[in-house]
């Protein structure tokens, strides 16, 4: 053999060990990703997609000896405001605000200026306890920048009578006295796994979740 074929021969071997060595790498990291560590990537990307909250479990209601409810619960909306969803074209929150100040009865230029205040970070509560109805309207506008988020509130047909025994709520829904105390009822929240939606446009995602019921 020559001494050009033996350079050749020494070069496609040398080349051979460097690919050799690269697939071993590179199958090594398939293994310890993918078997060693699958739990954990696994993991991972299941917290980079998903978000689990816990959902309050809605208060049944609570009845007189005839039947007639003297508190029960009733289905409302919690809106919120995405200001990220606005960043490109900031027109959009005077349109948001000329929309939403009919139905929550609320002046637009207030709703504006609210919008603008973004010391709250860009997610913000804007009304609580919106009936379903005007959530429902709301909901079909369709708002960029606007995500409901279903609830529920307790309502006293019968007004005060028997206020001392059944209580009431707390602006966080936990029971403050009588009846409505965790330790005289207590339910068993649930838990909501709700995906994060890549914003590639200025509409808010719609929410994709999951929930879990509780066990009895």
């Amino acid at each position: 053999m020559t001494r050009s074929g033996r350079r050749l021969t020494w070069r496609v071997a040398l080349l051979a060990l460097v690919l050799l060595a690269a697939t071993a790498g590179l199958i090594g990291r398939l293994v310890y990703v993918q078997i060693i560590h699958h739990e954990r990537y696994l993991t991972a990307a299941r917290e980079e997609h998903f978000e689990k909250r816990q959902v309050r479990s809605a208060r049944g209601a609570i009845l007189d000896r005839n039947g007639f409810p003297l508190a029960t619960s009733i289905d409302v909306y919690d809106v919120y405001i995405d200001r990220r969803a606005w960043h490109a074209d900031p027109s959009r929150a005077g349109q948001v605000a000329e929309a939403l100040a009919p139905i929550l009865a609320r002046p637009a230029k207030d709703l504006l200026a609210r919008f603008r205040d973004d010391s709250e970070g860009p997610i913000e509560l804007i009304d609580a306890g919106v009936e379903f109805a005007a959530g429902q309207q709301i909901e079909a506008l369709g708002l960029p920048g606007v995500v409901l988020a279903g609830a529920n509130k307790r309502a006293y047909p019968e007004g005060d009578v028997a206020s001392g025994l059944l209580g009431f709520l707390g602006r966080d829904h936990t029971g403050l006295a009588g009846l409505a105390q965790p330790d005289a009822i207590q339910a068993i929240p649930s838990s909501a796994a709700h995906m994060r939606a890549l914003r590639t446009t200025g509409q808010a995602p719609r929410r994709v979740h999951k929930t879990t019921l509780p066990r009895s």
